[in-house]
């Protein structure tokens, strides 16, 4: 799965709390598409919910993965690129967040596909738990939303395998 990354931070708009953000990011081996996640998701002690925002944030991860194997990429573990988000994102408006989601039943079992939330679903008793003794010593930060990169991206070789075999069917 790609990497995951905790941000010591609360993040939220006016809007709301976002529970995560699919980004390029440092990890062992160099830049991958990875998963960045606030204080309130690392802290939240229900883990349906914590995994419910993983799934979703792994399904943009792969959702992105697989965007870059129709292209003409080889069986090759890195790839150089430039990656952007579309201008204007809105991490509140379902329709354009689902329009970057991998199918969760191509790529986890049963029970974490099914668990795929979406913005619609209610998840914040559980969050809001989660930070309420600590919410006065973490700061709500507003995240930058912007996904910007140009460079040389380290590809999961199970991703990629898998994203292979999928576009191979669909062939």
């Amino acid at each position: 799965m790609p990497p995951v990354e905790i941000v010591p931070y609360r993040w939220g708009t006016a809007d709301g709390l976002i529970d995560g953000q699919t980004n390029v990011i440092r990890a062992p081996g160099g830049f991958h598409l990875g998963v960045r996640v606030p204080a309130q998701i690392a802290l939240c002690q229900d883990t349906q919910v914590v995994r419910a925002v993983l799934v979703h944030e792994f399904c943009h991860c792969i959702y992105y993965l697989t965007e870059l194997v129709d292209q003409p990429v080889s069986d090759v573990p890195t790839v150089t690129i430039k990656l952007s988000q579309p201008k204007g994102f809105d991490p509140f408006n379902q329709q354009q967040d689902d329009a970057g989601l991998a199918n969760p039943y191509d790529w986890f079992g049963e029970q974490d596909a099914t668990s795929l939330i979406h913005h619609n679903t209610y998840v914040g008793d559980a969050i809001q738990k989660a930070i309420a003794r600590y919410a006065g010593h973490l700061q709500l930060v507003q995240p930058d939303l912007e996904m910007n990169f140009e460079g040389e991206l380290r590809l999961e070789r199970s991703v990629l395998k898998r994203a292979l075999e999928l576009r191979a069917r669909r062939k």
